[in-house]
């Protein structure tokens, strides 16, 4: 059975350069220092962070024994073994010596732009060249090509030295069909504030993907339990599988993420019993990933909010820098007030009635935004920027419950 040690936090190793341009092996040995001492927990060598396309076969080959040296077993090595000439690729792995290695990374074949299928028949040759555990890299920014997500899950199901995937396409739709069939407990937050009939539409959604749904108010009581249970049910199917291949149950290791402000470190702080994840109202307060321990047998890894890198669909966009997710910077608060004020008058117009003393919106916006004014008792003079800020801090702040923006009325 291929076993792969690859866990926690890999590090990238750049190449340290000189002003004549050659490498910088002293410089490159104190970074590995630096790293062992700081605790990761393995070392991805001659990546793309690596340059490695710039070095020559002899400085690749020193950078590799240096490190591996270096190292000398305290930590894995992942190395990167790539390229677009497959049969070159596998004249390495089967001749070059790979002692201290403990998984090799393999680009997608750049330049070259294959099919999906000269895809799978190049890892294909790869995998069966070599017995060591393989990570894939879909990057198509630097190698011009996507591999699919239908490609990746057909290469992983027919190699089983074929252990994990870097997916780099930044399309999350396509690393959602990757691990579509993983374990997975979705936990909807802040169920005191949201309008229970919409929300109930999106938990049966989900759960007929296959979802384990918790709907949970993590800023009171003792909800966090119910996610507890959820994630349990999870790790017995786990470990059940475990058991049936001979295997001992294993801690339980579960990945926290979400897009920014949704309360994933005040869930964290819940399983702890104690302030262990820094929490506040806004995006960008959890700046790294981070192990942390929880008096539940469970070990949890805290993450930065995550967002899609492009968002072509603007009331998404609305909707997440409403409710925080985004900062006010990001996109004109104007717009992104009008939108709260048009879903209040399309869904919730007593709440637009009581809060703003509106009965409906006019096409007159100034008379509608002097009507808040006063409702709200705004004194002296307002911009139209501060009654817009207004707004968005009502959903922001709470002072709004009862609604769900992002709606599911199909």
């Amino acid at each position: 059975m291929i076993q792969t040690k690859l866990k926690g936090m890999g590090v990238a190793l750049i190449t340290p350069f000189k002003e004549d341009e050659s490498v910088d092996y002293d410089a490159l040995m104190r970074m590995v220092d630096y790293l062992l001492q700081n605790n990761a927990d393995f070392l991805c060598v001659l990546g793309t962070t690596a340059e490695t396309p710039t070095l020559t076969e002899e400085e690749k080959k020193t950078i590799k024994k240096m490190v591996i040296d270096r190292v000398n077993g305290r930590i894995p090595i992942l190395l990167g073994v790539g390229g677009n000439n497959t049969r070159a690729i596998v004249e390495t792995l089967k001749n070059d010596d790979f002692t201290g290695v403990d998984a090799i990374l393999s680009v997608v074949p750049y330049y070259n732009k294959p099919s999906q299928e000269g895809i799978y028949q190049h890892y294909k040759a790869i995998a069966e060249a070599t017995e060591l555990p393989i990570v894939l890299y879909n990057v198509p920014g630097r190698t011009g090509v996507n591999m699919t997500a239908e490609t990746t899950l057909r290469i992983a199901r027919d190699f089983k030295n074929v252990v994990a995937i870097k997916e780099a396409s930044g399309n999350i739709t396509q690393m959602d069909d990757i691990i579509k069939n993983k374990f997975r407990v979705l936990v909807m937050t802040k169920k005191d504030l949201c309008d229970i009939s919409v929300t109930n539409k999106w938990i049966n959604y989900y759960e007929n993907l296959g979802y384990k749904v918790v709907l949970t108010n993590l800023s009171s009581g003792d909800d966090y339990k119910d996610v507890l249970n959820a994630t349990s049910e999870v790790i017995n199917k786990i470990n059940d599988i475990r058991k049936e291949k001979g295997l001992k149950p294993k801690e339980i290791k579960a990945l926290v993420m979400g897009v920014p402000n949704v309360g994933k470190s005040t869930f964290i702080n819940k399983l702890a019993h104690k302030k262990v994840a820094s929490t506040g109202n806004k995006p960008g307060v959890t700046k790294s990933n981070t192990w942390l321990k929880t008096k539940y047998n469970m070990v949890i890894l805290d993450t930065p909010g995550v967002l899609w890198p492009k968002m072509d669909d603007k009331l998404v966009a609305y909707n997440l820098a409403a409710t925080g997710a985004i900062r006010l910077e990001v996109l004109p608060i104007n717009d992104v007030a009008y939108h709260i004020l048009e879903c209040l008058d399309k869904y919730y117009p007593d709440k637009l009635k009581e809060r703003y003393g509106l009965d409906k919106l006019t096409d007159d916006i100034l008379s509608d935004y002097d009507i808040i004014k006063n409702k709200l008792n705004i004194k002296g003079e307002a911009s139209f920027n501060n009654i817009s800020k207004t707004i968005i801090d009502d959903v922001r702040m709470e002072y709004i419950k009862g609604i769900t923006l992002d709606r599911n009325d199909n």
